[in-house]
């Protein structure tokens, strides 16, 4: 700060006092508000760098942690993981480099900045294509568990997590560079290594995919359907899967379908008794259209309708629909209480068998029920809280409110106008008399 004596020299001899203590008042001000904004900048930039380091770490750890599962089945699934991970691995990198050099080269920090808010975009543009019908579950330390669950976020909880993520990079643009950056070699230095990472990620998770598949290539035990599109595996470890029981030891996987998924040895079973049958038609929900065509058989239906979309777990994941029409048909064959009502849509179907799943069926009946255009709440019970609930309800037989005829085929009973043929814990086939 200048003295009186100083101000004189610059200003020559002036007898005016007042004067000259007015100007020294205005510069020691001056100097304080340049000392408050240093200071305050120093605390914002700490901020910063702790934000940057804390995302970092924790996006580098789910990516990884993600990736260590070697989920492989369903082939959209695996997709999913692995380019989920690989961007917000990308991301979680550049986070940490600029955490540990933010305070060096603040231009070249903008610019890493930008790069992140780009692969968050792309993230969430990826991911919205896959956007799942979360069942229970809220607050925000659910946020967190949604990677370790597929990246099955919803709408609401995908803007969230993203938005999150890109709080640190936003935070970074507000800085302005300060001070000369010297050597132009060290401005591009972050980027070249942005680079270098971008290259390092995605040649890695290339090779783990090619891995993957190398493994469900020896897992691979039959091809069916047009050009062999619909593969069936034998899978002994049951990470390669998901959301099934220890006793799923085969997976039904499509290309054409995001509707692949494990089954246990009893749905084989039934599907080498279908495959003997002489019938060519089978009415099942369209989850099993798979089963079906596996055993030579054409379904009723192969997809959900677009009105029902909402009750599949990745509703924007479906590219195709079975006509409204038909599939209401199809529920409304499970929820009519009377037989020959039954009778009459199987007919014109021309389906002489009816394939049915224990419990799982029982899990769907409310989409059945909403696609027959009727209100489940009037069918069966909901809003349980636990699966073992949901389970004791099934064994107990308490679980639905009218005895329809899919209630009945799904529980295995005796049914007017069609004979039981096939039964195990699994699943039930009836023909049509």
């Amino acid at each position: 700060m200048m003295t009186i004596k100083e101000i004189k020299k610059l200003l020559g001899w002036c007898p005016d006092q007042k004067m000259v203590k007015n100007v020294a008042k205005n510069i020691e001000f001056s100097n304080y508000i340049d000392t408050v904004h240093e200071v305050n900048g120093g605390r914002f930039q700490t901020l910063v760098v702790g934000l940057h380091f804390v995302v970092a770490i924790w996006l580098i750890f789910t990516a990884l942690k993600v990736l260590s599962n070697h989920l492989i089945f369903p082939w959209w699934i695996m997709n999913i993981n692995l380019v989920a991970s690989s961007l917000i691995l990308v991301i979680g990198l550049v986070s940490l480099i600029i955490a540990f050099d933010l305070g060096k080269i603040k231009s070249s920090h903008r610019m890493l900045s930008l790069i992140n808010i780009a692969f968050v975009i792309t993230f969430f543009v990826y991911l919205s294509q896959y956007l799942a019908r979360i069942r229970g579950g809220s607050g925000f330390l659910m946020l967190f568990s949604r990677p370790f669950i597929n990246y099955s976020f919803d709408i609401l909880t995908l803007t969230t997590f993203s938005a999150f993520v890109i709080i640190p990079s936003l935070l970074t643009l507000r800085f302005r560079p300060n001070q000369k950056e010297g050597k132009t070699g060290k401005g591009i230095r972050p980027l070249l290594i942005v680079l270098l990472i971008i290259l390092v990620v995605t040649t890695g998770i290339g090779a783990y995919y090619v891995y993957l598949n190398q493994q469900k290539d020896n897992m691979l035990i039959g091809e069916f359907g047009d050009g062999g599109e619909i593969k069936l595996y034998s899978v002994e470890d049951e990470r390669y899967s998901f959301g099934w029981s220890e006793d799923s030891t085969y997976v039904i996987d499509s290309k054409e379908s995001t509707s692949g998924h494990a089954i246990s040895q009893d749905t084989y079973d039934a599907i080498q008794f279908l495959k003997a049958t002489d019938t060519s038609n089978v009415l099942s929900w369209w989850d099993y259209a798979l089963e079906t065509k596996i055993a030579g058989k054409e379904p009723v239906i192969n997809y959900a309708s677009e009105n029902i979309k909402w009750t599949v777990a990745r509703p924007t994941a479906i590219e195709e629909y079975d006509s409204e029409d038909k599939v209401r048909d199809v529920a409304n064959f499970f929820v009519y209480e009377n037989e020959e009502e039954s009778q009459e849509i199987a007919r014109k179907y021309n389906a002489d068998y009816i394939f049915v799943h224990y419990p799982w069926d029982l899990w769907k009946f409310s989409a059945i029920v909403t696609a027959s255009g009727k209100d489940p709440g009037d069918y069966i019970k909901g809003n349980f809280t636990t699966n073992k609930e949901w389970m004791k309800e099934v064994e107990n037989r308490t679980l639905a409110k009218k005895d329809t005829v899919g209630i009945k085929m799904i529980y295995g009973d005796e049914v007017d106008g069609f004979e039981k043929v096939f039964e195990n814990d699994d699943v039930r086939i009836y023909r049509v008399k």
